[in-house]
C-alpha cells in the first residue's frame, strides 16, 4: 500500500462534505476503471483487497488507543462551500 508524506487540500467524492469536521482516511487506486461498475472481481485482485482491509484493521487498532482528543483538529473547520 503506497502512503504519501504530503496530504491533499482536500479530500475527494462523497466524503468533500466532512473532510474538514473529522479525521479521515481516503484510499485511492486508479488503474483504468475505478468508480464505475467496472469494478468487479476480474479487474480488483483478492490481494490487493486484502491489503486493503489489514492496513485499514492496523488503522482502526491504532486510533482506538488514542484519547478523543488527540483526533480533534485544533480550530474546528467548517466544511461549508469553499471559495
Amino acid at each position: 500500500m503506497t502512503t504519501y508524506d504530503t496530504m491533499e487540500n482536500n479530500a475527494s467524492g462523497d466524503m468533500r462534505a466532512m473532510d474538514r469536521d473529522v479525521p479521515s482516511i481516503q484510499l485511492i487506486e486508479s488503474p483504468v476503471y475505478y468508480h464505475t461498475d467496472h469494478d468487479v472481481p476480474d479487474v480488483v485482485p483478492a490481494a490487493g483487497l486484502e491489503a486493503v482491509a489489514r492496513a485499514y484493521a492496523k488503522i482502526i487498532d491504532q486510533v482506538n488507543t488514542l484519547d478523543k482528543a488527540a483526533l480533534m483538529p485544533v480550530a474546528p473547520q467548517s466544511s461549508s462551500p469553499r471559495p
